[in-house]
């Protein structure tokens, strides 16, 4: 492979579980880059987790940040990092799906049309992920702000957490990590 390669090339990897010093063992002295992308690039929503080798300069991330910027949220981590990355970003928009198909399959038992009960529990999962993004608050500010006391969202968070929906999220996140050792 080095015989096909600049030292110059920047060489990207999507290859989950190969870490940058399995590459460098093939590109040795050759700018390489771990990237994790989620599914939502393929709708201009992503996230790219990234880590470099010592080759990468600033100005070298500078000019990944502007082409994958276009498509994803790009954050720079360090390696060790990276083997986190598929349960915090990579699968979990799995666990949004299942929420979303939970919410909608609710609603159409409620008397909701399929098709609108998806975009309506979709929405509102967008709507909560770009608050989060735009006022930078808390999640729990968020939702103390929403729920009232003696109200129905915090019976209904209550719900959740006698069903252990936090516990179950991060034991999702750690049967991942689990699986993906590097």
């Amino acid at each position: 492979m080095r015989a096909y390669t600049r030292e110059d090339a920047i060489h990207i990897s999507i290859a989950a579980g190969v870490s940058i010093d399995e590459m460098e063992t093939i590109l040795p002295q050759h700018k390489i880059v771990r990237n994790m992308p989620n599914i939502a690039v393929s709708v201009q929503e992503g996230v790219m987790v990234m880590a470099a080798n010592a080759h990468i300069s600033d100005e070298d991330k500078e000019t990944l940040d502007e082409i994958f910027n276009r498509i994803a949220a790009v954050a720079w981590v360090e390696e060790p990092l990276m083997k986190y990355a598929p349960s915090l970003t990579g699968s979990s928009p799995t666990y949004t799906f299942l929420m979303i198909e939970a919410m909608a399959d609710k609603a159409v038992s409620a008397g909701f049309p399929r098709q609108q009960a998806y975009m309506l529990a979709a929405q509102a999962v967008v709507g909560a992920g770009k608050l989060v993004l735009e006022t930078e608050a808390h999640p729990a500010v968020l939702k103390d702000q929403i729920t009232t006391s003696g109200g129905s969202t915090i019976q209904g968070v209550m719900e959740l957490e006698n069903n252990g929906f936090r516990k179950s999220v991060i034991q999702a996140m750690e049967a991942i990590n689990n699986a993906n050792k590097k």
